[in-house]
């Protein structure tokens, strides 16, 4: 073991290595070397993409934790590559409070908001999650990005209230979910809804609202 992997190892075990009273978890710690570090910052990254595959809980549950910190430096397919390396069941806990209480979760949603068309592995492995997981829509968000003719054809797995993945679709091409997700039940407004309108162009909000409520 290198000295930096060392250090990573034992970072993640006990928060030893960096310490500050505003770090809460062993993450923040590397969180703050990473962004601090930038002459070790690849051999870090290296040290956490090897541990996404950890048999070790606490060494796998840092690398999730940060795996959104180190994606731009591995790539996406890299990174679930390292993570298939070892089971991954759904439902696992983390070893402590990460974005969400399962660590599939967590790495599938880090893993699909980063993706890009050329992570072919990774759109793959999303799309089965999208068919298979309760927490699909969070799949069905960046797969309308980076493959929206699949996300059109599956267009059954996607709930009315969802809007966020008809806004995630390229613009000319939301009519057609629109259309596939006919008829659309009376409009609920709420704060979260209203403030999801809000984020839209005037124009397009209109256009969509349109289509979606006043055929």
């Amino acid at each position: 073991m290198t000295p930096i992997e060392s250090k990573v190892h034992r970072q993640l075990q006990d928060g030893s290595v960096w310490y500050s009273p505003h770090f809460i978890d062993p993450d923040d710690g590397l969180k703050h070397a990473l962004r601090t570090e930038p002459t070790n910052r690849a051999a870090y990254v290296e040290a956490l993409r090897q541990r996404l595959g950890s048999t070790d809980l606490r060494q796998r549950t840092g690398a999730i934790a940060l795996l959104r910190e180190i994606l731009p430096d591995i790539g996406a397919d890299r990174a679930l590559a390292a993570l298939h390396s070892a089971p991954l069941e759904p439902g696992q806990r983390p070893a402590w409070r990460i974005e969400v209480a399962d660590l599939e979760q967590a790495a599938a949603r880090a893993l699909a908001a980063g993706a890009t068309a050329t992570d072919i592995h990774t759109i793959a492995w999303i799309k089965q999650l999208a068919i298979e997981r309760p927490y699909r829509v969070f799949m069905l968000v960046p797969l309308a990005r980076l493959d929206p003719s699949w996300l059109l054809a599956n267009s059954a797995l996607v709930d009315h209230r969802h809007l966020a993945i008809l806004t995630s679709l390229p613009l000319e091409r939301r009519a057609e979910l629109i259309d596939a997700l006919a008829p659309w039940p009376p409009e609920e407004p709420s704060s979260l809804t209203r403030a999801f309108w809000r984020r839209l162009p005037p124009a397009e909000a209109s256009r969509l609202r349109s289509l979606i409520w006043q055929k």
